[in-house]
Parts: C-alpha cells; sequence; structure tokens
C-alpha cells in the first residue's frame, strides 16, 4: 500500500510542478462548487428543493482534483453528494441548478434531482441514490473500455459506508479478475450518516480492504487538491496499463448527511471536532498556499470567488422562478416498439428492422432444436454488431455454458464470451455500465432464482435508467435465465420470475415458446435498445 499523505505546505511545493492554468481552474471550480452547493441549501431552506438534498461543502477538493486528474475522455459515476464531481468534469451550473430543482430545463429533465445529475458528454454518468450502487456500474464501464480496446478509465466515487456493502466488494471483484481500467475512489468522510467509522468498520484507514484482491491501494488528504491531483494521476497510469486501484481521500463533509445543518446539531458530532476541521477548509487553505507560493495575488483569489458566487447565484435566481417539471413518463422514457428506427441501432448493423418487426419469413430456414436456435441467434448477434457481448457465469466453459446457450457464440467470438466470478450483482451491474455506454451486452442468470442475488442491478437501476437519464440515454441489454420448474432442481432453482420483473417498469418481458418464436423475439429485443427478460422453459 502506497500512502500520499500531505507534507506540511504540501500543496505550496507539489504545485510548483504543476501549470499555473490546471490550479487556477481546480480553484475557480472548487469556488463554483461551494457557490453551488450554499445557493443550493438556501433554495433548499425556502422550501423550494423536492425531496432531500445531500451537499458535498468541505469536499470540494477531492470532487474538483479528481476530475482535474483524468482524461477528457475518462468517465465517472460520482457519489450521492458528488456535485463537485458534476463540476469537476465540466457540466454547466444552470443545467445542474434545474436539474437540482426538478425541472424540464435540467440535465436529465428533472428527474434524476440532487443524486443524479448527469451529461455523458463530458464523461459524467451520474450519481446514485443507492449506496455503493455505482460502483458495478463503473466496473462495466471499464468492461467497455477493454472491450474496445481504447485507453479510457472509469472512476467510481463512494463514501466509507459502501465499502461494507456486497456491491463495492463485487464490483471489485470483477474488475480485478479480468483487470480493468478502473479506479476505486473512496471518500471518508468518517460518518456513514450519524454511525462513526469505528462503528461501521472497526478501524479507520479503509485501503487496508484492497490488499483482500491483491489490488494497490492509496491514501491521501483528501482536503488537499494537490496531494489528490497526483493519487489519481498516479492510480490512472497503473490503472491504464495494469487494472484497478483503490484511492482512499480521506475528507470531511461539513453538513449532515442531507440537509444545510451541521453534524453537531444532531449531537452524534461535537463542535470541537467540526472547528478542527473547519482549519482545514479546502475553499480557505488551498487559494492562501497558492498566494504565499507567489503563484496567485489576493486580487485574483478573490475575483474567482466572487464570480464563482456571482454565476450561481444568478442562476439559482433564474430557475427558481420556473415551473416545476412535468409529472407524466412520456414515450421517450418507455418507447414503443413500434417507434424502432435504423437510427436507434448500433454501430454496423444492418438495416433490418422493419423487416424482423413486420415478421416478412427469412426464405432457406432449416429446422433447429429451441436450444440450437438460442446458440445460433446469439452467436449471429456478435457477428453481426461488434458491441454486443455474452456475460454469465460458466458461458465460456463447459463447451458453451452449463445449458449450452452460448456453443455457437464461444466457438466464433471466444474474446467476447466473458465467464464471470460468481457474483451476480458485480456482473449485472457491470452489464449496465457497458450498456449506457453502448455496449450490447447479453446476461446469463444460470437460474431465475439467482436474480435475488442482483436484485439492487436488476430492480433499482436498470429499469429506471433510461427514465432518470431524462430519456436521453437507451439501455440495450439483454437478461436471459432459464426456468427449471417440473425438472427436479428444487425449490431454489425452479422459479418464474416474470411477476417479479413485471412489478418495475422499465423491462420488456419474453418468453418464446418455440425455435420460430425465439429467434423472432431476441431479434426484436436486441432492436429495441431496452432491458429485456428472456424466460426460457427448461423443458424445451
Amino acid at each position: 500500500m502506497v500512502s500520499t499523505r500531505s507534507r506540511k505546505a504540501h500543496g505550496v511545493e507539489a504545485s510548483l510542478g504543476i501549470p499555473v492554468e490546471t490550479l487556477r481552474t481546480i480553484y475557480t471550480r472548487m469556488a463554483q462548487t461551494r457557490s453551488f452547493e450554499e445557493a443550493a441549501a438556501r433554495l433548499f431552506t425556502e422550501g423550494k428543493v423536492h425531496g432531500t438534498a445531500h451537499f458535498c461543502i468541505g469536499e470540494e477538493a477531492t470532487g474538483i482534483a479528481v476530475c482535474a486528474a483524468l482524461k477528457p475522455e475518462d468517465r465517472i459515476t460520482a457519489t450521492h453528494r458528488g456535485h463537485g464531481q458534476s463540476i469537476g468534469k465540466g457540466m454547466r451550473l444552470d443545467l445542474m441548478m434545474a436539474e437540482f430543482l426538478g425541472k424540464e430545463t435540467g440535465y436529465c429533465k428533472g428527474r434524476g434531482g440532487c443524486m443524479h445529475i448527469a451529461d455523458f458528454a463530458v464523461g459524467s454518468l451520474g450519481a446514485n441514490g443507492i449506496v455503493g450502487g455505482g460502483i458495478p456500474i463503473a466496473t462495466g464501464e471499464g468492461l467497455a473500455a477493454r472491450l474496445r480496446r481504447t485507453s479510457d478509465v472509469a472512476l467510481a466515487a463512494f463514501g466509507d459506508g459502501a465499502t461494507s456493502i456486497g456491491a463495492f466488494h463485487e464490483g471489485v471483484a470483477l474488475a480485478r479478475a479480468w483487470n480493468l481500467p478502473v479506479i476505486f475512489l473512496l471518500e471518508n468522510n468518517r460518518y456513514s450518516v450519524a454511525t462513526t467509522l469505528r462503528e461501521t468498520a472497526g478501524f479507520e484507514d479503509l485501503a487496508i480492504r484492497a490488499a483482500g484482491y491483491d489490488m494497490p491501494a492509496l491514501i491521501v488528504d483528501g482536503m488537499d487538491p494537490i496531494a489528490v491531483l497526483e493519487a489519481i494521476g498516479r492510480a490512472r497510469d497503473h490503472a491504464v496499463t495494469d487494472g484497478p486501484v483503490l484511492v482512499e481521500a480521506q475528507t470531511y463533509r461539513y453538513y449532515h448527511q442531507n440537509g444545510p445543518l451541521p453534524g453537531s446539531a444532531f449531537r452524534y458530532r461535537t463542535r470541537d471536532e467540526e472547528r478542527e476541521w473547519l482549519a482545514r477548509d479546502p475553499i480557505v487553505v488551498f487559494p492562501r498556499n497558492l498566494v504565499d507560493a507567489g503563484l496567485f495575488s489576493q486580487a485574483e483569489v478573490d475575483h474567482v470567488a466572487a464570480l464563482a458566487r456571482g454565476m450561481v447565484d444568478d442562476c439559482a435566481e433564474a430557475i427558481a422562478i420556473e415551473g416545476p417539471a412535468g409529472a407524466s413518463i412520456d414515450a421517450a422514457f418507455y418507447p414503443s416498439i413500434a417507434t424502432i428506427n435504423d437510427g436507434m441501432l448500433g454501430p454496423g448493423l444492418p438495416s433490418v428492422a422493419a423487416a424482423v418487426l413486420d415478421g416478412i419469413p427469412v426464405a432457406g430456414g432449416e429446422e433447429v432444436t429451441f436450444g440450437s436456435a438460442v446458440s445460433q441467434v446469439i452467436a449471429r448477434w456478435l457477428e453481426r454488431d461488434p458491441d454486443a457481448f455474452v456475460m454469465g457465469e460458466e458461458v465460456g466453459h463447459l463447451g458453451g455454458g452449463v445449458f449450452g446457450a452460448s456453443r455457437a457464440a464461444l466457438a466464433a467470438f471466444p474474446v467476447r464470451v466473458l465467464s464471470s466470478p460468481i457474483c451476480e450483482n458485480g456482473f449485472v451491474g457491470a452489464s449496465l455500465g457497458a450498456a449506457i455506454l453502448g455496449m450490447h451486452p447479453i446476461v446469463e442468470l444460470m437460474y431465475p432464482d439467482f436474480a435475488l442475488e442482483a436484485a439492487d442491478q436488476l430492480f433499482n437501476h436498470i429499469p429506471k435508467a433510461r427514465y432518470m437519464y431524462g430519456g436521453h440515454h437507451a439501455v440495450p441489454l439483454i437478461v436471459r435465465t432459464q426456468s427449471s420448474r417440473g425438472r427436479g432442481y428444487g425449490p431454489q432453482h425452479s422459479c418464474d420470475p416474470a411477476a417479479l420483473f413485471a412489478l418495475f417498469p422499465g423491462w420488456r418481458i419474453i418468453s418464446p415458446s418455440n425455435a420460430t418464436e425465439y429467434v423472432g423475439l431476441f431479434n426484436a429485443a436486441m432492436l429495441s435498445r431496452d432491458p429485456v427478460l428472456v424466460v426460457e422453459d427448461h423443458r424445451l
């Protein structure tokens, strides 16, 4: 484990090797973040925010410096207090504020709100309302980079409490097993709501968890943007060539978990503790160090701070008087198959949508078994779509999975048939991360009962993603599973999952009854660019 803790005046010493323009950008965006959060807190207090609000006041150094160390093509999933990371990635303040206030003019048309502000154009894939929920998704973003052979890196930001949840361990296990280019950024602010770090973990330097995965880790002073910039730069270099890295940024949120009051107002933190951390306020300490080093003048620092406040106040006042977001879910969020056109298809696909969906028969067909139809149509899609791939437990072994469904695909495209660790929540979440970047995963859940192991990603994330992104992004993802009722596999391998999936709008569900239906419905599912559950009957 490598430690990158701050030395005395570390920011001043390290800054000498960093372009002044980079330092100016970091401070400007830190000031914008602080002003954004303070304005948002005022609007919350005035009752103009529908729902809760999570502020990153105190954590600006980590959020902004992390993004400064990344490349424009790198992608992030933020924490649910990720406004700093959104600004660090270059998102517009007015569109962010509109989203925060639930307005149609927001990045996600007001559907994402405080915890889900996203802009794919700058590589910000949004935050997450589920603790740790973005970790497997970022792993999928890293998988997409690996399959496409790019030098992109994915970064998942999360809090200290998330390191106890299964999504953290499954996402890390998958990234480590496949050596994916992922940076796991642990923002350790020492509290899970009001529960202390000692209570949740029993120890304080959480980066030690990386040792269990034989994964490098760094501990950095999260209140020092120069230290964070250095650490993430080193982590990125490693991730591109050698796989995942954990970076623990030790920081502090000055407000409570949600809302604009300090933690001491709820009596789980002392005022003395808060004063101790306030003395390290990055918005005060960082510009002071720049002035002491002769890199900025005090007048420049004051000008940047005033400009940031003015920009945020102007957009907050204008947006606060606009009308609310619409309440309906229109076709953009759950499009009808009848609206599918070639413009929705992935790169390199032929213009076959009309023929498939109109049921035009294919000449020269041959008689095949149900199992052969499954295998052949999957392989055909891997041939047709370079972004399609198969993922699941054992799919690349035993001649093509335990049921032979990936036999033909494995024979023709072995690199795109990925046998995963036993981590359903991890690899299902990774499929979502890949899908929202335009990949086309075909995921196998060996038995439908195992969907409960992946319930968070299957029901909290995948079906809601198109809606939360404001209808801007398709989620082209197939989940296949075999119902084995009546085959003697017992109560934990034999359920029919259709009713469960039907509880969550956003899923399409098909259950073909013969080989011809399977080919036609599977083609329609792939063309739909939506999440589709394919239930296969084991008896067929």
